[in-house]
């Protein structure tokens, strides 16, 4: 699947940037070397003796996570150590590569420490809206298959440019949007979408206009 996803995000640039997922096992060496004998059946179907000195390694460390988790005690210690092994999470770790059109490239661990809000967010607006787009393209061999993605209080750390430029990006997928924004944002966005609905709350009470477009 993250396969997948990273030749579609390779196909859908965003400002000339290309975003890639990038998952690989946890340095924590308490789940890396769980992860590693999961991920590789290598050493059980060779029969060298370091092979199977390894294979035995691995054996024991498994019984070891396995007798762990099988645990009968039920105090806290046991139950916080059966919630982390058994979350896949906790055995990977994730960054999102941006590959930019200069040919530089940036981590988004970094850029998140370093950077704007509105650049922190840009990833994360791409990414999620290109894994719709992939999973609407996945079910159309099987049905006809729509998707309808909903953004309450979008956008709210980026700047007009930004915002029209993920507007833009937007256009290019097969996803229906719903865009929930405070009205500073309104003018940005207006020009990409088909309706634009004005809700106005006056003493607890709702009113509301449709305004539909030529986009």
């Amino acid at each position: 699947q993250i396969r997948k996803l990273n030749q579609n995000l390779a196909s859908k640039p965003f400002n000339g940037d290309v975003y890639e997922f990038i998952v690989k096992a946890n340095e924590d060496p308490g789940f890396k070397k769980y992860y590693e004998i999961l991920c590789s059946n290598e050493d059980y179907l060779k029969d060298t003796l370091f092979m199977d000195e390894l294979s035995e390694t691995n054996r024991q460390l498994m019984d070891e996570l396995f007798n762990k988790l099988a645990s009968t005690e039920s105090d806290s210690r046991s139950e916080r150590y059966v919630q982390e092994y058994t979350d896949y999470r906790k055995y990977m770790s994730y960054d999102i590569k941006i590959h930019h059109e200069n040919g530089d490239v940036t981590l988004f661990s970094k850029v998140n420490k370093e950077k704007s809000g509105g650049e922190t967010q840009t990833p994360y607006y791409v990414i999620i809206a290109a894994s719709f787009d992939l999973l609407v393209e996945n079910s159309r061999s099987k049905s006809q298959a729509g998707c309808l993605v909903l953004f309450d209080e979008a956008f709210n750390n980026m700047d007009e440019g930004r915002i029209e430029a993920m507007m833009k990006f937007y256009s290019q997928l097969n996803i229906q949007l719903m865009i929930a924004v405070p009205p500073g944002r309104v003018r940005s966005i207006m020009p990409y979408v088909e309706t634009t609905m004005m809700l106005v709350n006056r003493n607890n009470r709702i009113s509301y206009k449709e305004f539909h477009h030529d986009v």
